[in-house]
């Protein structure tokens, strides 16, 4: 939602953290309708809720096109509120709001009222439930090592399956991966899985557009004898920090340009922050994620079929 206000280097600097420069993403007509169809998707055996809302200090004005744009694109809900006399109560509606769009999972994001100069907060919920293709038999799951940090070792209780799954060796990458499938026809996730115990660091620095669009690529059918371990994730983090070393210093600073937002241009970010939750185990996955943006003034023939994969993930991994 701040990429469809941007302007000048905060758009292109926003474009690249984004990952769209580098997947050839640099019309911004191309980009609304493309997230639009994202958010728009369906399944009827998965559920994919993507939820977006603006809240504003009924004291700043914003222009008719981008609120245009957040209800065309994002489908976003733009509310005047009063930060400055109902701190409280626009704290309270926001976690409600954040409760119910994430099925509970996430219940808030706001310990108190926010800080009296905030002009805006921008809100991006999404909530994610699906059942495996082939469920995992829980009888089946038994305690195995799993390697922390690649070193220490843990009984975990971890599933199994035996199936045909596709299945990548990327070399490159120096990790195999392999593509476990949800009910439905639209969703699956990737688990990848470095060739070295301590190997996750590296693979993750190497997991660009292109990394990922090799290993799709690569993925083909194999018989797998896989070893998940069930696992629940949950996150929480202040991104600002991380968003300049990524190369988003316009945005936060008095060079901000979101013009694209309100006329007067004195809009700029204060904070970015992220939850999320992701729980696996045998019936399927459940995944919730929040993120908010605070902003304030500026100041052939058949040969025979090869063995099974072994596919054990017995050491930190990362999915996708």
């Amino acid at each position: 939602m701040l990429y469809a206000g941007a302007s000048s280097k905060t758009l292109s600097e926003l474009s690249a953290v984004l990952g769209l420069t580098d997947a050839g993403l640099v019309d911004r007509d191309a980009v609304l309708p493309a997230y639009k169809s994202l958010i728009e998707t369906r399944s009827e055996k998965a559920t994919l809720d993507i939820a977006n809302t603006v809240l504003i200090q009924h004291s700043t004005e914003i222009l008719d096109q981008y609120r245009k744009d957040l209800a065309d694109f994002f489908h976003a809900e733009v509310r005047s509120v009063d930060f400055l006399r109902d701190g409280s109560k626009v704290a309270a509606e926001i976690n409600s709001w954040v409760s119910a769009k994430t099925g509970g999972k996430i219940p808030k994001i706001l310990d108190g009222p926010l800080p009296m100069n905030t002009v805006a907060f921008l809100i991006n919920a999404v909530y994610f439930k699906g059942t495996w293709l082939t469920k995992f038999k829980a009888s089946q799951t038994k305690p195995l090592p799993f390697y922390n940090h690649g070193r220490d070792e843990v009984k975990v209780a971890t599933m199994s399956l035996r199936r045909s799954l596709r299945y990548a060796f990327v070399d490159e990458l120096g990790a195999r991966a392999v593509e476990v499938p949800y009910a439905g026809d639209r969703f699956s996730m990737i688990i990848v899985l470095p060739r070295t115990r301590t190997g996750l660091p590296t693979v993750e620095s190497q997991l660009t557009v292109d990394a990922l669009e090799k290993i799709t690529n690569e993925l083909a059918s194999r018989n797998v004898n896989l070893w998940l371990p069930k696992f629940k994730l949950e996150t929480d983090y202040d991104l600002v920090t991380l968003l300049r070393k990524l190369g988003l210093e316009s945005a936060f600073g008095d060079g901000a340009d979101f013009s694209g937002i309100s006329a007067r241009n004195n809009l700029q970010v204060s904070d970015v922050k992220h939850k999320a939750l992701v729980e696996v185990n045998e019936e399927g996955t459940v995944a919730a994620a929040v993120t908010s943006i605070r902003m304030r003034m500026k100041s052939s023939r058949r040969a025979q079929p090869p063995p099974p994969v072994e596919f054990r993930v017995e050491h930190p991994f990362a999915f996708i």
